[in-house]
């Protein structure tokens, strides 16, 4: 999503009406946007490959208040949750992380500055932090981070 990103949007939605029943359909199926999108407040997410059955299921559940997690990406919580592992970007800000997603595809400073409507400085701050807050020196390993963490195919 272009901008702000989902889970920007989903902050925002939260933030004007605290009732909205939000269900996400994405191309990710991984738990790190999954986590991200249900602390914004989410309560349903899936993948926009599921089938119909399951989107109108996912629809109904949420549209009653349920939580509704595909089941793939369920079994990932819960196998994090079982085997203590911990997702290294959870030390990330919601704005670290949008930012580190875009680094990690490629962007420029400019660009990101650009696409979330911040100044160049802001970003260029918040590129230092992240690389501080996840031990890695260069673009290099945040994209190799982003692979390991299923944000980015290899």
């Amino acid at each position: 999503m272009p901008g702000i990103g989902g889970v920007g949007a989903i902050e925002r939605i939260i933030a004007r009406e605290p009732s909205a029943k939000i269900l996400v359909l994405s191309v990710h199926e991984d738990s790190v946007f999954t986590t991200r999108a249900m602390q914004a407040g989410a309560l349903g997410f899936i993948p926009k490959r599921s089938a119909p059955e399951a989107m109108l299921k996912a629809v109904e559940m949420v549209s009653m208040g349920r939580t509704c997690i595909a089941p793939e990406i369920a079994q990932q919580l819960a196998m994090q949750k079982l085997t203590g592992s911990e997702n290294p970007l959870d030390v990330l800000s919601q704005r670290e992380f949008e930012v580190f997603r875009l680094l990690a595809e490629g962007k420029t400073v400019n660009e990101i500055a650009d696409i979330l409507n911040l100044s160049p400085k802001t970003v260029g701050t918040h590129h230092t932090n992240i690389k501080q807050k996840l031990n890695v020196s260069n673009s290099a390993e945040l994209a190799r981070l982003a692979i390991r963490s299923g944000l980015l195919e290899a």
